[in-house]
């Protein structure tokens, strides 16, 4: 809590966005409003520090999961891939942020891809679709991407959780490998609708910050 004697409404903004809880005039100070504004910074942190630790489960769960893993922003850009992506990719999560993975789509499947992800973004529906993907050793595997839409508690719209699957013996033909394919759909669906409701339930508290944020403003 930020205590002061100027009374500045742009020095407010300026000391918030330094990350403080409250600005505080001493000319203004009594008892209930301090005592409110502590109350407010308690319960800030208190959110803050379950934001957290849920982002934090959410990661261990991600990096526990064989398949490779990938959460987007509201404008499809990527924030987050888990340990299994980077050891496929054989690249740091920095070359695989933002739209950078689209660099390891193959030339051949990248503008096909690109179009898909702009018109599901646009429509805000679930995302599957099958594209080559580079492996750090330079081969490029088919891999079926399931992507479900998730949405903060409020209704707005947050970017996608998804999964992809290596299918790419299926893809070929291999003798044996074509009646899983339905199983194959099937579990990868289920993976990405796991995550989505995850991603959902245990980053909600991201929620109480905003509106307190706002409540403060």
């Amino acid at each position: 809590i930020f205590l002061t004697a100027r009374a500045d409404r742009a020095f407010d903004e300026l000391v918030l966005d330094a990350g403080a809880s409250d600005h505080l005039v001493k000319s203004q100070l009594n008892g209930p409003l301090l005592d409110r504004s502590i109350r407010y910074a308690l319960e800030r942190k208190r959110v803050e520090d379950a934001y957290r630790e849920s982002e934090e489960r959410f990661h261990l769960i991600a990096n526990a999961t064989p398949a490779l893993i990938y959460v987007t922003d509201a404008e499809g850009r990527g924030t987050f891939v888990n340990q299994r992506w980077l050891d496929f990719r054989g690249r740091s999560f920095a070359e695989e942020c933002g739209e950078r993975w689209l660099e390891g789509v193959h030339p051949d499947d990248r503008a096909r891809a690109e179009a898909y992800f702009s018109n599901a973004l646009h429509q805000r529906g679930k995302q599957e679709i099958e594209y080559r993907l580079r492996r750090r050793d330079g081969e490029y595997r088919w891999m079926l991407d399931i992507g479900m839409p998730r949405y903060l508690p409020n209704g707005t719209f947050a970017g996608y959780v998804g999964s992809l699957t290596d299918i790419t013996e299926r893809k070929l033909g291999h003798e044996g490998l074509a009646p899983m394919h339905d199983e194959t759909i099937s579990a990868a669906r289920m993976r990405a609708q796991f995550l989505a409701n995850v991603s959902h339930e245990i980053r909600t508290p991201m929620n109480g910050i905003i509106g307190m944020s706002g409540l403060l403003l």
